[in-house]
């Protein structure tokens, strides 16, 4: 988890330097401050046990008591009118931390097997009114997958839940290009002149990831192919 996290950290920290280079040289106010708020921000998810959101409230209040005190600190409105591209780069950060720092989520079968002996009759009634609700719920994810299956060529259930992270952390990579640190047109993404040398591209564990994917779908692909024969 400590790589994981710290991941998460360093890409959120490139997409800072990104933002802040994509400004003029001329507005060396703005890129100031937007280098304050992204130090703020990463002392609230990284120096405290339970990560802080970076709220624009939270950021100009630890901002402006930071290391004794900066009077010139950007202000709450400040921050969510004129820097809040800054905030949504850290609170990406902070929700994909809390994702990796949450417990596993119980399985239906988790459910099933919770004892009630222990309940009044109230609680035990809502349980399994909520149960009742879940099941039905499981029953028509499962008509879905099956509706899924029929009309694409690969089995949706063959698909590993974890392929959810790549496709999140290529949303995210994509969201980095837009900063503006490379060249987007109709052939593609370049590196521009103002791209730096040495400027990470792609970092390696959303390659890892896509390449996992990658995997997972074609042996998905093999499989139906087999099933097939």
């Amino acid at each position: 988890m400590a790589s994981r996290k710290g991941t998460i950290l360093e890409l959120a920290e490139r997409s800072s330097v990104t933002l802040i280079d994509s400004l003029p040289t001329e507005r060396a106010v703005a890129k100031t401050n937007y280098r304050k708020i992204a130090d703020v921000c990463r002392v609230l998810l990284s120096s405290r046990k339970t990560p802080y959101v970076p709220t624009a409230a939270l950021v100009a209040e630890t901002g402006a008591s930071l290391g004794g005190g900066d009077p010139a600190f950007p202000s709450e409105r400040t921050i969510y009118n004129t820097y809040s591209e800054m905030i949504r780069i850290w609170k990406r950060a902070f929700d994909d931390l809390t994702n990796i720092m949450a417990d596993d989520p119980l399985t239906f079968e988790d459910l099933e097997s919770i004892d009630l002996g222990g309940v009044d009759a109230n609680t035990r009634a809502v349980f399994d009114e909520l149960f009742r609700i879940i099941r039905e719920q499981r029953q028509r994810i499962a008509g879905l997958k099956k509706l899924i299956s029929d009309s694409v060529k690969v089995d949706a259930d063959a698909i590993p839940s974890t392929s959810g992270r790549a496709i999140e952390s290529l949303d995210y990579w994509i969201s980095t290009l837009k900063l503006g640190l490379f060249t987007i047109d109709e052939e593609g993404v370049k590196v521009s002149r103002k791209t730096p040398i040495g400027t990470l591209i792609l970092d390696a564990n959303t390659l890892a990831e896509l390449d996992t994917l990658t995997d997972d779908f074609k042996s998905a692909e093999k499989r139906r192919r087999s099933g097939e024969q």
